[in-house]
């Protein structure tokens, strides 16, 4: 199956709305099946892919564009929709790597978890869960990035941990 995608042309620059391209799809399926000697066809397959300037246009394309649908979202208040299409994004190539995306998740999360707790909504625990989750991975990333350090400690206000907020808050004092 892989081969005949690679002899079919599978281009990178074609990719669904989780940024997946047909080597991507082909690639979960065949890992149950059909055993190593096609994921090492897949696998050398989708190097060359990686490295084809154009597959990295398409990945950036996708991920931009996919970004200000989720920014869409939160600026109309749909925080759900806004962190499914921004967990979708960081399920994309090397978009995990970009401290950016998981910067947005954790704003939208923190801005989610604070009008669930405000109106009294359920949930709201678990959106400052993201929301620390998301910020703690963007200063992973990037370590003086000051907006990350803030979102951290506003995700630990939202668990009651003050002096872990306040320590937070200093780190983002660079």
């Amino acid at each position: 199956m892989a081969k005949a995608l690679i002899d079919a042309g599978a281009k990178a620059d074609i990719c669904d709305n989780f940024g997946k391209t047909p080597l991507d799809r082909s690639t979960e399926n065949i890992k149950r099946a059909d055993g190593p000697r096609t994921m090492d066809l897949i696998q050398s397959a989708v190097k060359r892919e990686a490295s084809d300037p154009n597959y990295v246009d398409a990945v950036t394309r996708k991920a931009a564009e996919m970004s200000q649908q989720a920014e869409s979202y939160w600026e109309e208040g749909e925080y759900r929709l806004a962190l499914e299409k921004y967990h979708q994004v960081l399920q994309m190539p090397n978009c995990d790597k970009d401290y950016r995306h998981h910067a947005n998740l954790a704003g939208c999360a923190l801005q989610d978890a604070i009008v669930k707790k405000t109106s009294g909504q359920l949930g709201g625990r678990n959106s400052f869960k993201i929301a620390y989750e998301a910020a703690s991975k963007a200063v992973e990333l990037e370590p003086n990035f000051e907006i990350g350090w803030e979102e951290v400690a506003r995700a630990y206000l939202g668990y009651s941990e003050l002096p872990r907020a306040k320590q937070a808050a200093k780190n983002g004092l660079v």
